[in-house]
């Protein structure tokens, strides 16, 4: 994937470290999840990632924001919404 790329997490999947991206925006709902990745980040100098609580209906992100979606689910229309017109999902159902 180039590096230029913002990427939408939703939720923060286990794969996470090994993407690259200009900025990489994760979501959950699990405030310890959240607190879990963002110690990740600081701990591997990652300084292009934001984890926020969140979910696949509600992203406050503007719309066509997002290069790349990786869901742990089916993609919805609010996630259709911040993807770019030339967006990518992938629905992961496991480690990636």
């Amino acid at each position: 994937m180039p590096q230029n790329q913002k990427v939408l997490l939703l939720p923060i999947l286990p794969g996470w470290p090994t993407l690259e991206a200009s900025q990489l925006i994760g979501f959950a709902e699990d405030l310890d999840e959240i607190d879990a990745a963002r110690a990740l980040a600081e701990s591997l100098g990652r300084v292009d990632c934001m984890f926020l609580q969140g979910n696949l209906d509600s992203i406050p992100w503007r719309d066509e924001y997002f290069d790349v979606a990786y869901l742990g689910s089916t993609a919805t229309d609010e996630v259709r919404r911040v993807l770019t017109r030339q967006g990518v999902v992938h629905e992961c159902q496991s480690k990636f």
